[in-house]
């Protein structure tokens, strides 16, 4: 514990830690964890019920395998988070359209 209390510029509270001239808490809040996400360029062939990405295609099983990996490269972080794992749920296809949902699970580094 230290001694000496900082003050986080947004909420006033006398907190040991502070980054960015903010109390972790307010810190999170104002900055959260995924700062963006990079489009994904995926096609959906309707003769062949393959999706092509990156110049090739791929089965929607194998496809949905490793969309994990391929959104980690798409998912950018604020500052002062760590990428832990993603997971993707209700992959679902939608005429010409891939529909589906990122969890993202990451952590906060607290300064050292």
């Amino acid at each position: 514990m230290n001694v000496f209390k900082k003050t986080c510029f947004e909420c006033g509270n006398k907190v040991d830690e502070i980054k960015n001239n903010l109390c972790l808490d307010c810190y999170k809040q104002i900055n959260p964890p995924i700062k963006e996400i990079k489009p994904l360029n995926v096609k959906l062939c309707t003769i062949c019920e393959r999706i092509h990405f990156n110049n090739n295609f791929f089965d929607v099983e194998e496809f949905e395998e490793n969309l994990p990996n391929v959104m980690k490269k798409k998912i950018i972080l604020n500052e002062g988070y760590k990428l832990n794992s993603v997971k993707i749920k209700d992959l679902e296809i939608r005429g010409r359209q891939l529909e589906f949902n990122v969890q993202v699970d990451c952590d906060f580094i607290k300064n050292k």
